[in-house]
């Protein structure tokens, strides 16, 4: 069964890691945890311009296993940790930047005649421009 590959961007992205997250939770070994660069390739259809980004990955190791990391941890939390993706308004040239972030829940405290509240506390992982062809790891400079 050949499947034909998807567009790439960070919604795609945020998609397979929330769906390595889940597997590794499972007790599963997905191999994309390995080789984030290959996986992409091997999932998406990407532009020269992402090609290109996607290749500098595999020269990024300390990034990547962080980015490892991150679903491992992400994998424990029992649902509370997810990637995200947040779309803004780039001030310096108006276009739009992508983050990827890596979000955690966690239950608030509340006055006995409140609801509880959700903290969300959300971390930069990495970013690209509109078209995801230049990447840059942690939270895009405001």
């Amino acid at each position: 069964m050949n499947l034909e590959k998807g567009r790439f961007g960070p919604s795609a992205l945020v998609i397979e890691l929330n769906d390595l997250t889940r597997r590794v939770a499972a007790g599963e070994d997905p191999a994309g945890l390995d080789n984030l660069a290959a996986m992409i390739e091997e999932r998406f259809k990407l532009t020269d311009g992402q090609q290109i980004g996607v290749s500098d990955l595999a020269s990024q190791t300390d990034q990547v296993s962080r980015l490892k990391e991150l679903v491992l941890e992400a994998a424990r939390s029992d649902g509370a940790a997810q990637f995200v993706v947040v779309q803004r308004p780039d001030g310096a040239n108006g276009r739009f930047v992508h983050e990827l972030r890596w979000e955690t829940l966690a239950n608030g405290t509340a006055p006995a005649d409140a609801e509880a509240v959700v903290l969300r506390q959300t971390v930069g992982v990495a970013h690209c421009d509109a078209d995801c062809r230049n990447w840059g790891w942690g939270s895009a400079e405001a």
